[in-house]
């Protein structure tokens, strides 16, 4: 969604030439953007595994190796990252349930029976604002601009996707990735702020 308004000049109010210089010309423009989070799903790697193992059927059409899903996505509600073993903060975990998820059987060729698309990531909700001036100097065809920009103006925090791999133990099935279900990068970066004077002649 983008968006500019001008603001009303200030010497309407009280006229002269400090209020023209300090308070005319003023705009606000902005950028705000909100979408829905990237499709994710359950990626299984086994650790350990043969050398003839399947890992899918690159041969015989392109499959890509897929996990068994034997229960629910989601672990019980009140679940912490201790439930599973993790250190990460709650704030930054998603409570995915690994021990619903297995290798494939060995004649399945390394294709289980896991949906491509298993939920949605985080969304994202950011606005990106600008205000600036301009002066006409030396004449009219001459304008002196003064911009304020920020991006990500509200600092509002915008999650990427969580870590979405488990690295299975073929022996025993157990997961050895401590990371599954942690965020741990921002989707976008931080509020940031930019001075800057252009000169139009």
């Amino acid at each position: 969604m983008n968006f500019g308004y001008a603001i009303p000049n200030g010497s309407s109010l009280w006229k002269n030439k400090f209020t023209d210089f300090v308070t005319d010309d003023w705009h606000v423009e902005g950028i705000l953007t909100f979408y829905y989070g990237t499709p994710l799903t359950i990626q299984c790697s086994p650790n350990g595994a043969p050398i003839s193992h399947w890992t899918g059927t690159p041969r015989t059409g392109g499959l890509p190796f897929r996990c068994q899903q034997t229960g629910s996505l989601w672990l019980p509600s009140g679940s912490t990252p201790a439930t599973v073993g993790s250190s990460a903060s709650p704030a930054l975990w998603r409570p995915l349930n690994p021990s619903s998820f297995s290798l494939p059987p060995a004649n399945s060729l390394g294709i289980g029976n896991r949906p491509p698309t298993l939920t949605y990531g985080p969304g994202v909700t950011t606005a990106d604002l600008s205000l600036y001036e301009q002066f006409h100097v030396f004449g009219e065809g001459r304008i002196l601009e003064f911009r304020f920009q920020a991006f990500n103006a509200l600092n509002h925090f915008n999650p990427s996707n969580p870590n979405t791999l488990l690295q299975l133990n073929f022996s025993n099935g157990a997961n050895t990735n401590a990371s599954f279900g942690t965020i741990t990068t921002a989707a976008i970066p931080a509020r940031r702020g930019i001075l800057s004077l252009r000169f139009t002649f």
